[in-house]
């Protein structure tokens, strides 16, 4: 089993947990979503008790669209508007005055964002990532974690998504986009353990 060494210098980002992905009546609801609600919370809870930082990431556009950027290409989809219930972090989430938000409009909580600035300022070194998508913002933030230099551990069944239909190459299950996600981030990026695992040796 790998070794975890997860201290005070080490942060829990939790990436766009939202209503858009959680609620049947928002445009991005993704059923698979609720597969990693209780491993969130677990996650969520044990780094509070163990009193290392958490912070969401909430992501955020425009109602107009100005700052959708070259997401908007692939699909005109209104998303994430700012001040609707869709923007909103999931309520059942344990939170607190103290958890930091950080609001972005990219794929990569890093991009456009003062988290990095954050992050040197608090002298964190040990990123763990939870959170939506598993392909999309989970991974982008995790290749720019460590293009940071950030020690990176993505917690595979904390991070979820939805199956991916054939664009040209195939469909992919959600369990499949895990396997390739796991496997490409530990070929050079990032670690990828599981909640227990990680919960286990911050006990």
């Amino acid at each position: 089993m790998m070794m975890y060494n997860i201290t005070n210098r080490t942060v829990l980002l939790v990436i766009d947990v939202q209503n858009e992905y959680f609620s049947e009546n928002c445009n991005l609801y993704t059923p698979n979503a609720q597969k990693c609600k209780d491993n969130l919370v677990n996650l969520i809870n044990k780094c509070k008790e163990k009193g290392i930082a958490v912070i969401y990431i909430q992501h955020l556009h425009k109602k107009d669209g100005s700052n959708v950027g070259r997401m908007g290409d692939f699909d005109p989809t209104a998303i994430f508007i700012e001040n609707t219930e869709g923007a909103e972090i999931l309520q059942s989430l344990p939170r607190n005055q103290e958890d930091t938000i950080i609001r972005k409009n990219r794929y990569s909580s890093f991009v456009g964002t003062n988290l990095h600035e954050h992050l040197q300022n608090k002298n964190i070194d040990t990123i763990i990532i939870s959170g939506l998508m598993t392909n999309y913002c989970c991974l982008s933030t995790a290749f720019s974690a460590s293009d940071l230099d950030y020690k990176t551990i993505l917690v595979i069944d904390a991070v979820q998504g939805p199956d991916m239909p054939d664009l040209g190459y195939g469909e992919l299950t959600q369990a499949q986009i895990k396997n390739t996600v796991a496997t490409t981030l530990l070929g050079g990026v990032a670690d990828v353990t599981t909640t227990e695992e990680l919960i286990k040796q911050m006990s």
